[in-house]
């Protein structure tokens, strides 16, 4: 039962009312009533419990001799005990953060605490032990967080409450109050796990024949148009898109291309057409061999900012798109339009939630463009890298970045769709690269990574823990899965697929690894999550996405807020 339960069940056996239990007991009818109806809750051996099991014994001792006020305080903290689950209650305060970009820094000013230490609550590292009082402080910051944002539908589908609550600060504020503390967290697309599904998915060739990127012929005379020109509202803008793709696709100039926008890319998409028109402007520059510096607006909800990112991974495989992003800001006024390149500027602005009133700027004018390209360039001084981009061409970049890795001391967690290579003995590796007819300059290549990174590993696992999660395959979904030996590290065409022999064998020498080093774990699971991607997790730093085909590539990912999405992204384990 919970305690919202018990306590009326309580109150209905004595007969008393809210105001008359307020009376006896010192605490609000107010209170009284949150109480029962769930939307608070005293914290555990707190003043306010024993006050009410004190009240609400003054009414029913004449009514039960054998119930004491010890029996009445006892039933109903095991109530709250029982019903308070406290990890779902920071799931929800993770859930919000993401969605309304509340940075630990903005939830520390609001609890007053310090911001190292809520970074621990969130890690599981410290808990919150006053629930009513950070219950209450939250649900103010959310609901005027949820205007400033104009967050008002996506907050109360989240909280179970309709738009038009949103309105009603003090409704909204119980509404969002009774979530955090009762009830499921919500069910959510889980962003994470949809970006790397669609990283797992893509294939850059059948994306290249879809788009006939290879019969794309760029344009050798300049668009011509206006030297300069204002326009107002959404169409005109995306006019100005357009128009700024094909003066710069059109142009003799090579200059790199910094776009940088604030403006809401899902008013822009209910255009059936621009999409279109967008993505194939863009694929006639990377065709023409210009590279893209790609600043992106993340000073949004998580699942928007995911799902933003998901949509440029056809651009980001082509290996030509730098992207960055600008630490985030309060701003939740102005929007801000900027894309540079060697033909044209296209500059503009607007008021948040008036993007109809919003107005821009095109030109191919030197003196105006000299200047909106050094403005570009002091945007591109200020931001950070979002992720670094390794394809074959950036192999030895790459290589060194991943062995220097090892050298920082920290926690790293990998989850793979095959065991790790460094496990494989020798005499294996020997007899799925010659049985495969491996020529001998890849398998020697393979041979001597193998080799490297078993070395690394072992010296990591001197001083720092290891976690891989692997699959543990029965032959039916072996079949169907045909795993291969993962190596995307060194940037080798075609897969070395296993047999189911060969996969068992390789399963139990990483058992027995494990045996030798006490700081290397091994979780496993039935399916892989993924066919073509793995993923290393360097604790509090950032994220490696590699994919194995289709190319091979990898994503050293950097951003504060998705290193941690996926420190806390998990995988369905055999316990």
């Amino acid at each position: 039962m919970t305690f919202d339960e018990k306590l009326t069940e309580y109150m209905t056996k004595s007969g008393c009312s809210n105001k008359e239990l307020s009376e006896i007991s010192g605490l609000s009818a107010a209170t009284i009533g949150r109480y029962k109806s769930g939307k608070r809750k005293p914290k555990l051996n707190s003043s306010q419990l024993e006050d009410l099991a004190n009240g609400i014994y003054h009414f029913l001792k004449d009514k039960d001799s054998s119930i004491s006020s010890d029996d009445i305080f006892r039933d109903l903290k095991d109530a709250l005990d029982n019903n308070f689950d406290y990890d779902s209650y920071i799931s929800k305060i993770k859930i919000i953060m993401d969605t309304l970009s509340i940075s630990n820094v903005m939830l520390a000013k609001t609890l007053k605490y310090d911001p190292s230490y809520v970074s621990r609550i969130l890690s599981g590292q410290r808990k919150i032990y006053d629930i009513s009082d950070t219950t209450e402080k939250l649900s103010h910051l959310i609901a005027k967080r949820t205007v400033e944002m104009q967050c008002e539908s996506q907050i109360a589908e989240i909280i179970g409450a309709e738009e038009k609550d949103a309105a009603q600060t003090h409704s909204f504020t119980e509404y969002i109050a009774q979530w955090l503390v009762s009830g499921t967290i919500p069910k959510s697309e889980n962003s994470i796990k949809k970006f790397l599904t669609a990283f797992d998915d893509f294939d850059l060739d059948e994306y290249i024949n879809v788009l006939h990127f290879k019969n794309l012929k760029v344009p050798s005379l300049p668009f011509l148009m206006f030297t300069s020109r204002k326009c107002t509202g959404l169409k005109e803008m995306m006019n100005c898109e357009i128009d700024f793709l094909k003066m710069t696709v059109s142009s003799k100039s090579m200059e790199n291309v910094t776009i940088y926008s604030e403006m809401p890319m899902e008013e822009m998409s209910k255009d059936s057409e621009f999409p279109k028109k967008w993505m194939f402007g863009t694929a006639m520059m990377l065709k023409k061999g210009l590279r893209l510096n790609m600043i992106h607006n993340l000073n949004r909800p998580f699942d928007e900012m995911m799902l933003g990112l998901e949509s440029y991974i056809p651009l980001y495989m082509t290996g030509q798109i730098s992207p960055y992003y600008l630490t985030p800001n309060d701003n939740s006024i102005f929007l801000n339009h900027l894309k540079v390149s060697g033909a044209a500027v296209l500059v503009g602005d607007a008021i948040k939630g008036h993007h109809q009133e919003g107005r821009y700027f095109l030109t191919n004018n030197k003196e105006e463009m000299a200047y909106y390209k050094r403005k570009a360039n002091l945007i591109l001084s200020k931001a950070k890298p979002l992720m670094e981009i390794y394809n074959s061409s950036a192999d030895r970049r790459f290589n060194e970045y991943f062995f220097d890795s090892f050298k920082i001391p920290h926690t790293r967690k990998m989850i793979l769709n095959s065991p790790p290579v460094f496990t494989l003995s020798d005499e294996l590796a020997d007899s799925l690269l010659t049985s495969r007819n491996i020529n001998t300059q890849y398998s020697t290549k393979i041979k001597s990574f193998i080799e490297q990174l078993r070395h690394t590993v072992i010296q990591f696992l001197n001083e720092n823990k290891l976690t891989i999660v692997i699959p543990e395959m029965n032959e039916e979904t072996f079949r169907r899965l045909s795993p291969a030996l993962s190596v995307p590290e060194i940037f080798i065409d075609g897969d070395i697929h296993y047999t189911y022999e060969e996969y068992q064998a390789h399963l139990q020498q990483t058992k027995d690894f494990a045996c030798h080093f006490p700081n290397f774990m091994i979780e496993t699971q039935t399916i892989p999550d993924f066919k073509n991607i793995k993923i290393t997790i360097i604790e509090d730093k950032e994220v490696i996405v590699s994919k194995s085909k289709s190319p091979v590539i990898h994503f050293v990912i950097k951003h504060p807020k998705m290193t941690e999405a996926f420190q806390n992204y998990s995988s369905p384990v055999i316990e």
